[in-house]
């Protein structure tokens, strides 16, 4: 397969996905085979992205004959040093694997070696170590990929000061081209093309629940209810292992509002320690960080925001009623939210007085999504308000 990746060819029969694009990320793993490659790539991205399909691929490329990789799965592995060597001492088939020294046998000597760990976020444990103790031990023939859900913390960050120790990659959604070259090879028509790319941007996984959905549904009926089964079974894939109520109430709060700081988490629980649950937020790999708060991914947010209209759309009007705060936003919300904004970015209707109740009603419509800064129309909402008038 080359490094071009065309779509996989189609059956006739059943819908099915193939592997394409990601040529500058394929073309980056590349560079792990040169000599004066950094000795650590740190792949991360949120779930569902494409990092396992993105290795396979890149792994079938390789040369056996110049390249040994050695593959390790961080949820198998119990996050200790002696079990992470154990355990590499097995994929090494070696009888035992030592700091320093490295595989006592079953790795070819002179042949350059690819540690290849997925699911690193599971080992964070041994983070620490790993960078600090076992990395600095490796001989120079040896290379590590590291594959994440979660980006590299401040440690890896100082580590790739080091000259030519460490390259880090973030696998990003699918660019709109490669998404209509998959769709383009699958019967569909143009408006099933387009409701698929909607409801996917670019997020592979999506993508291909999206395109069996199309496959199950008989008409235009079905095919939303199918469309609502696919919102549910993502909203439970990305929030899987988060038992914690107040962290899952931050999360359909950041799903229903554009950003999330502590003074809005203050107002809407109270009860709460606000500080506590946006640090747990910020720690969560599909929460980006931005100057004004934590944006929650945009298909994460369209998957928890379907469920929730689906499941209880009246618990939704009460949230984002509250969002708005009622008549009179308290004094703190409304001073976090003017922090964000400012006036001249809205379009207003000429006639439009600009008081201080419109001012409001644009803080409350903006929070909810609901306005249009000038030439940057707001997505993942089906309603696109002007504000005023």
């Amino acid at each position: 397969m080359s490094t071009e990746n065309s779509v996989a060819s189609v059956d006739p029969g059943p819908l099915s996905v193939g592997f394409v694009g990601r040529r500058d990320a394929l073309t980056e793993l590349a560079k792990m085979t040169a000599d004066a490659a950094p000795s650590v790539f740190y792949l991360h991205g949120i779930p569902g992205i494409g990092k396992t399909s993105l290795i396979q691929t890149f792994m079938v490329q390789l040369d056996a004959d110049k390249l040994t990789v050695l593959s390790l799965d961080g949820e198998a592995i119990e996050p200790t040093a002696e079990s992470f060597l154990a355990a590499l001492a097995q994929s090494a088939a070696c009888g035992k694997w030592t700091l320093g020294n490295g595989p006592d046998t079953g790795v070819k000597p002179g042949i350059r070696t690819l540690i290849v760990i997925d699911n690193y976020e599971s080992l964070l444990l041994l983070d620490d170590w790993l960078r600090e103790q076992f990395l600095p031990s490796l001989p120079g023939n040896m290379r590590v990929l590291l594959i994440s859900r979660l980006p590299p913390n401040m440690g890896w960050k100082v580590f790739a000061t080091r000259k030519n120790c460490l390259e880090i990659y973030e696998l990003l959604p699918l660019e709109t081209g490669e998404v209509a070259d998959i769709l383009a090879h699958l019967p569909l028509s143009p408006f099933q093309s387009d409701r698929v790319a909607s409801v996917a941007q670019g997020h592979p996984l999506t993508l291909v629940l999206a395109v069996a959905a199309l496959q199950n549904a008989s008409n235009a009926v079905s095919l939303k209810d199918e469309l609502a089964k696919i919102l549910h079974e993502l909203t439970h894939y990305f929030l899987k292992g988060i038992a914690n109520g107040n962290l899952r109430q931050a999360i359909e709060l950041a799903a229903v509002t554009r950003r999330v700081d502590e003074p809005m988490l203050r107002h809407i629980y109270p009860r709460s320690d606000a500080g506590k649950i946006y640090d747990d937020l910020a720690r969560l790999p599909f929460m980006e960080q931005r100057a004004d708060g934590l944006k929650l991914h945009q298909v994460i947010a369209g998957a928890v925001l379907g469920t929730m209209d689906a499941r209880d759309p009246d618990a939704l009007a009460d949230l984002r009623r509250s969002i708005c705060g009622g008549n009179i936003c308290p004094r703190r919300f409304v001073l976090s939210v003017m922090r964000q904004i400012r006036l001249s970015d809205f379009v207003l209707p000429p006639t439009t007085e600009r008081c201080r109740t419109c001012c409001a009603a644009m803080i409350r419509c903006w929070m909810l999504g609901w306005v249009m800064p000038r030439g940057k129309p707001m997505g993942g909402s089906d309603l696109c308000l002007y504000a005023g008038g």
